[in-house]
Protein backbone atom coordinates (compact mmCIF):
# COMPACT_ATOMS: atom_id res chain seq x y z
CA UNK A 1 0.00 0.00 0.00
CA UNK A 2 0.92 3.13 -1.09
CA UNK A 3 2.44 5.67 2.26
CA UNK A 4 -0.11 8.22 3.69
CA UNK A 5 1.02 11.47 2.15
CA UNK A 6 2.28 13.89 5.38
CA UNK A 7 -0.52 16.68 6.43
CA UNK A 8 1.00 19.95 5.73
CA UNK A 9 -0.20 22.25 8.90
CA UNK A 10 -0.55 26.04 7.10
CA UNK A 11 0.00 29.05 9.95
CA UNK A 12 -1.59 32.09 8.17
CA UNK A 13 -0.01 35.66 8.59
CA UNK A 14 -1.83 37.92 11.65
CA UNK A 15 -1.79 40.58 9.37
CA UNK A 16 -2.77 39.86 5.32
CA UNK A 17 -1.30 43.68 4.61
CA UNK A 18 0.77 45.92 6.14
CA UNK A 19 3.40 42.69 7.45
CA UNK A 20 6.46 43.68 5.70
CA UNK A 21 9.16 44.99 8.22
CA UNK A 22 12.16 44.75 5.33
CA UNK A 23 12.04 46.50 2.04
CA UNK A 24 14.28 46.52 -0.70
CA UNK A 25 13.65 49.48 -3.61
CA UNK A 26 15.22 50.32 -6.87
CA UNK A 27 15.66 53.98 -8.16
CA UNK A 28 16.19 55.37 -11.09
CA UNK A 29 17.57 58.50 -10.69
CA UNK A 30 17.52 60.20 -13.84
CA UNK A 31 13.87 59.54 -14.37
CA UNK A 32 13.27 59.87 -10.58
CA UNK A 33 11.45 56.96 -10.05
CA UNK A 34 11.41 55.17 -6.69
CA UNK A 35 10.06 51.34 -6.31
CA UNK A 36 10.48 48.11 -7.60
CA UNK A 37 11.39 46.10 -10.76
CA UNK A 38 8.57 45.49 -13.31
CA UNK A 39 8.56 41.59 -13.06
CA UNK A 40 11.45 40.14 -15.76
CA UNK A 41 12.89 43.57 -16.58
CA UNK A 42 15.08 46.15 -14.31
CA UNK A 43 12.91 48.76 -15.42
CA UNK A 44 11.43 50.62 -12.33
CA UNK A 45 7.90 50.07 -11.40
CA UNK A 46 6.87 53.61 -9.66
CA UNK A 47 5.62 53.17 -6.82
CA UNK A 48 3.57 55.91 -3.85
CA UNK A 49 2.21 53.60 -1.56
CA UNK A 50 3.03 49.79 -0.84
CA UNK A 51 -0.22 47.60 0.90
CA UNK A 52 1.98 45.47 2.52
CA UNK A 53 4.89 47.83 4.25
CA UNK A 54 4.36 48.11 7.58
CA UNK A 55 3.26 51.88 8.65
CA UNK A 56 7.17 52.76 9.83
CA UNK A 57 8.25 51.53 6.28
CA UNK A 58 5.59 53.47 4.25
CA UNK A 59 6.39 56.57 6.20
CA UNK A 60 10.14 55.92 5.41
CA UNK A 61 9.19 55.22 1.65
CA UNK A 62 7.24 58.82 1.44
CA UNK A 63 9.92 60.79 3.30
CA UNK A 64 13.20 58.54 0.66
CA UNK A 65 10.90 59.69 -2.41
CA UNK A 66 11.27 62.81 -1.42
CA UNK A 67 14.42 63.00 -1.29
CA UNK A 68 14.90 61.15 -4.46
CA UNK A 69 12.77 63.61 -6.28
CA UNK A 70 14.45 66.48 -4.93
CA UNK A 71 17.92 65.28 -5.53
CA UNK A 72 19.66 67.61 -8.08
CA UNK A 73 23.63 66.19 -7.58
CA UNK A 74 25.58 63.94 -6.04
CA UNK A 75 26.18 60.00 -6.62
CA UNK A 76 23.52 58.41 -8.21
CA UNK A 77 21.68 55.52 -5.83
CA UNK A 78 20.16 52.32 -7.60
CA UNK A 79 18.86 50.44 -4.41
CA UNK A 80 17.68 51.01 -0.93
CA UNK A 81 17.41 48.66 1.81
CA UNK A 82 15.33 49.52 4.94
CA UNK A 83 14.25 47.52 8.08
CA UNK A 84 11.86 48.59 10.68
CA UNK A 85 13.10 47.46 14.15
CA UNK A 86 10.52 48.19 17.40
CA UNK A 87 12.33 51.49 18.21
CA UNK A 88 13.04 52.72 15.12
CA UNK A 89 14.35 52.36 11.00
CA UNK A 90 17.30 51.63 9.63
CA UNK A 91 18.23 52.49 6.06
CA UNK A 92 21.02 51.93 3.70
CA UNK A 93 22.89 53.94 1.98
CA UNK A 94 21.63 57.31 4.89
CA UNK A 95 18.98 59.20 3.01
CA UNK A 96 16.60 61.74 3.90
CA UNK A 97 17.62 61.60 7.33
CA UNK A 98 17.58 58.10 7.95
CA UNK A 99 20.34 55.94 8.97
CA UNK A 100 22.05 52.79 8.91
CA UNK A 101 21.23 52.77 12.74
CA UNK A 102 21.33 49.79 14.34
CA UNK A 103 17.82 48.49 15.55
CA UNK A 104 16.52 45.79 17.54
CA UNK A 105 13.07 43.21 17.76
CA UNK A 106 12.00 41.19 20.44
CA UNK A 107 11.09 37.81 19.15
CA UNK A 108 9.45 36.06 21.95
CA UNK A 109 11.77 36.38 24.82
CA UNK A 110 14.67 37.12 22.97
CA UNK A 111 16.02 40.43 21.37
CA UNK A 112 17.95 40.39 18.08
CA UNK A 113 20.00 43.77 16.78
CA UNK A 114 20.68 43.65 12.91
CA UNK A 115 20.42 46.77 10.42
CA UNK A 116 19.49 47.57 6.64
CA UNK A 117 22.26 46.09 5.42
CA UNK A 118 21.99 42.59 7.42
CA UNK A 119 19.20 40.18 6.72
CA UNK A 120 16.65 39.58 8.64
CA UNK A 121 12.87 38.14 7.96
CA UNK A 122 10.46 40.29 6.76
CA UNK A 123 6.62 39.44 8.39
CA UNK A 124 8.19 39.60 12.16
CA UNK A 125 4.79 38.26 13.66
CA UNK A 126 5.50 34.78 12.26
CA UNK A 127 8.48 34.97 13.52
CA UNK A 128 7.78 33.19 16.91
CA UNK A 129 6.00 30.53 15.65
CA UNK A 130 8.07 30.03 12.71
CA UNK A 131 11.25 29.01 15.32
CA UNK A 132 8.86 27.05 17.52
CA UNK A 133 8.12 24.60 14.71
CA UNK A 134 11.75 24.50 13.19
CA UNK A 135 13.14 23.49 16.69
CA UNK A 136 9.99 21.60 18.44
CA UNK A 137 11.33 19.88 21.23
CA UNK A 138 15.08 19.12 20.38
CA UNK A 139 17.62 19.02 22.65
CA UNK A 140 20.89 17.90 23.42
CA UNK A 141 24.52 17.82 23.45
CA UNK A 142 25.36 19.55 19.62
CA UNK A 143 23.48 21.62 17.77
CA UNK A 144 24.90 23.33 14.17
CA UNK A 145 22.81 26.28 12.59
CA UNK A 146 24.25 26.43 9.29
CA UNK A 147 23.34 30.12 6.90
CA UNK A 148 22.52 31.43 10.88
CA UNK A 149 23.05 34.93 9.93
CA UNK A 150 22.07 37.00 13.16
CA UNK A 151 21.21 34.31 14.97
CA UNK A 152 17.41 33.93 14.60
CA UNK A 153 17.88 29.94 15.23
CA UNK A 154 21.00 30.26 17.23
CA UNK A 155 19.58 32.19 20.43
CA UNK A 156 16.84 29.54 21.56
CA UNK A 157 18.84 26.53 20.23
CA UNK A 158 21.21 27.79 22.87
CA UNK A 159 19.32 26.93 25.31
CA UNK A 160 18.46 23.80 24.38
CA UNK A 161 21.70 22.66 23.77
CA UNK A 162 25.34 22.23 25.52
CA UNK A 163 27.23 23.58 22.35
CA UNK A 164 25.94 25.36 19.24
CA UNK A 165 28.06 26.16 16.29
CA UNK A 166 26.54 29.32 14.18
CA UNK A 167 28.12 29.22 10.30
CA UNK A 168 27.22 32.14 8.06
CA UNK A 169 29.31 33.29 5.36
CA UNK A 170 28.62 36.76 5.61
CA UNK A 171 30.87 38.95 8.10
CA UNK A 172 28.69 41.46 9.12
CA UNK A 173 25.49 39.14 9.89
CA UNK A 174 28.46 36.87 12.48
CA UNK A 175 29.06 40.04 14.16
CA UNK A 176 25.52 40.99 15.11
CA UNK A 177 25.08 37.32 16.07
CA UNK A 178 27.87 37.63 18.35
CA UNK A 179 26.79 40.62 19.74
CA UNK A 180 23.19 39.06 19.85
CA UNK A 181 24.20 35.53 21.32
CA UNK A 182 26.44 38.05 24.06
CA UNK A 183 23.66 39.84 25.12
CA UNK A 184 21.09 37.19 25.69
CA UNK A 185 23.38 35.71 27.91
CA UNK A 186 22.38 38.54 30.35
CA UNK A 187 19.27 37.49 32.95
CA UNK A 188 18.03 41.05 32.34
CA UNK A 189 17.60 41.00 28.93
CA UNK A 190 15.22 37.59 29.49
CA UNK A 191 13.25 39.15 31.71
CA UNK A 192 10.66 36.96 33.10
CA UNK A 193 12.29 33.83 31.65
CA UNK A 194 12.80 30.90 34.53
CA UNK A 195 16.37 31.30 36.11
CA UNK A 196 17.58 28.24 34.89
CA UNK A 197 17.65 29.36 31.12
CA UNK A 198 19.22 32.71 31.83
CA UNK A 199 22.05 31.49 30.74
CA UNK A 200 23.60 30.18 27.34
CA UNK A 201 25.91 27.29 27.31
CA UNK A 202 28.66 26.97 24.52
CA UNK A 203 27.70 29.27 21.60
CA UNK A 204 30.45 29.48 18.90
CA UNK A 205 29.96 31.74 15.73
CA UNK A 206 31.59 31.38 12.47
CA UNK A 207 32.36 33.23 9.49
CA UNK A 208 32.74 31.21 6.53
CA UNK A 209 31.06 29.23 3.56
CA UNK A 210 28.70 26.38 4.73
CA UNK A 211 30.08 23.70 2.35
CA UNK A 212 34.19 25.49 3.16
CA UNK A 213 33.16 24.82 6.79
CA UNK A 214 32.27 21.32 6.72
CA UNK A 215 35.10 20.01 4.43
CA UNK A 216 37.64 21.65 7.14
CA UNK A 217 35.56 20.67 10.37
CA UNK A 218 32.55 18.58 10.03
CA UNK A 219 34.84 15.07 10.74
CA UNK A 220 35.78 16.24 14.04
CA UNK A 221 32.60 17.57 15.20
CA UNK A 222 31.86 14.02 16.64
CA UNK A 223 27.89 12.96 17.37
CA UNK A 224 25.72 16.35 15.80
CA UNK A 225 22.50 15.54 17.75
CA UNK A 226 20.48 18.66 15.48
CA UNK A 227 21.05 20.63 12.81
CA UNK A 228 19.35 23.09 11.71
CA UNK A 229 19.81 25.23 8.13
CA UNK A 230 18.45 28.17 6.51
CA UNK A 231 19.52 28.61 3.15
CA UNK A 232 19.04 31.41 0.58
CA UNK A 233 16.38 31.01 -2.13
CA UNK A 234 18.76 29.20 -4.36
CA UNK A 235 19.05 26.01 -1.54
CA UNK A 236 21.89 24.67 -0.89
CA UNK A 237 25.20 23.73 -3.05
CA UNK A 238 25.74 20.49 -3.44
CA UNK A 239 28.82 20.32 -1.43
CA UNK A 240 26.98 21.87 1.65
CA UNK A 241 24.45 18.79 0.99
CA UNK A 242 27.92 15.96 0.88
CA UNK A 243 28.68 17.67 3.98
CA UNK A 244 25.36 17.89 6.03
CA UNK A 245 25.26 13.79 5.08
CA UNK A 246 29.03 13.07 6.07
CA UNK A 247 28.40 15.01 9.44
CA UNK A 248 25.12 12.46 9.57
CA UNK A 249 23.15 14.58 12.20
CA UNK A 250 20.77 12.77 14.11
CA UNK A 251 17.81 15.31 13.36
CA UNK A 252 17.76 17.73 10.54
CA UNK A 253 15.53 20.75 10.45
CA UNK A 254 15.61 22.44 6.62
CA UNK A 255 13.70 26.10 6.74
CA UNK A 256 13.09 27.16 3.62
CA UNK A 257 11.52 30.16 1.16
CA UNK A 258 11.15 28.15 -2.04
CA UNK A 259 9.57 24.89 -2.16
CA UNK A 260 11.22 23.77 -5.48
CA UNK A 261 15.06 24.22 -3.98
CA UNK A 262 13.61 22.55 -0.74
CA UNK A 263 12.21 19.65 -2.88
CA UNK A 264 15.04 19.09 -4.59
CA UNK A 265 17.37 18.71 -1.84
CA UNK A 266 15.22 16.74 0.29
CA UNK A 267 15.37 14.44 -2.30
CA UNK A 268 19.39 14.11 -1.34
CA UNK A 269 18.58 13.77 2.02
CA UNK A 270 15.82 11.09 1.97
CA UNK A 271 17.87 9.11 -0.27
CA UNK A 272 20.39 9.09 1.63
CA UNK A 273 18.54 7.59 4.42
CA UNK A 274 16.47 10.55 6.48
CA UNK A 275 13.07 10.20 7.04
CA UNK A 276 10.85 13.14 6.28
CA UNK A 277 9.33 13.39 9.87
CA UNK A 278 6.98 16.39 9.43
CA UNK A 279 6.04 19.92 6.78
CA UNK A 280 4.75 22.75 8.19
CA UNK A 281 3.96 26.21 5.83
CA UNK A 282 4.06 29.61 7.08
CA UNK A 283 2.56 31.59 4.92
CA UNK A 284 5.26 34.31 5.55
CA UNK A 285 4.35 36.38 2.24
CA UNK A 286 0.69 37.33 2.47
CA UNK A 287 -0.51 38.70 -1.65
CA UNK A 288 2.39 36.58 -3.04
CA UNK A 289 3.25 32.68 -4.16
CA UNK A 290 5.67 32.83 -2.03
CA UNK A 291 5.80 30.55 1.54
CA UNK A 292 8.39 29.66 4.11
CA UNK A 293 8.35 25.61 5.09
CA UNK A 294 10.22 23.68 7.70
CA UNK A 295 10.67 20.21 6.97
CA UNK A 296 11.84 17.91 9.76
CA UNK A 297 13.83 14.84 8.93
CA UNK A 298 15.30 12.00 11.09
CA UNK A 299 18.24 9.70 9.95
CA UNK A 300 17.34 5.96 9.97
CA UNK A 301 20.15 4.50 8.70
CA UNK A 302 23.85 5.07 7.54
CA UNK A 303 25.06 6.34 4.69
CA UNK A 304 27.80 3.09 4.78
CA UNK A 305 24.94 0.95 4.16
CA UNK A 306 25.72 -1.13 0.72
CA UNK A 307 22.01 -1.77 0.10
CA UNK A 308 20.76 1.91 -0.20
CA UNK A 309 23.28 3.72 -1.75
CA UNK A 310 23.22 7.83 -1.32
CA UNK A 311 23.64 7.85 -5.38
Amino acid sequence: MPETPLQIRITPSPNEWHYRARANWQVDSLAKLLGYFERGSNRVCDVEYCAVLTPELQDTLEKVRGAIVSETEGPRIRSIDSVAGDEGVSVAPPLAGFKTDIVSRRIGSEIYQFNAEAFFQVNHELLEPLIAAAIGDAKGQTAIDLYCGVGLFTLPLARRFARVIGVEANPLATDFARGNVARGSSPTVREGVPDEQDELRVVEIVTARVGDWLNQHGRSLGTVDFLLLDPPRTGCENRDIAGILELRPAKISYVSCDPATLARDLKRLIAAGYSLDSIAAFDMFPQTHHVETVARLTAIRQLSDPEHPSG
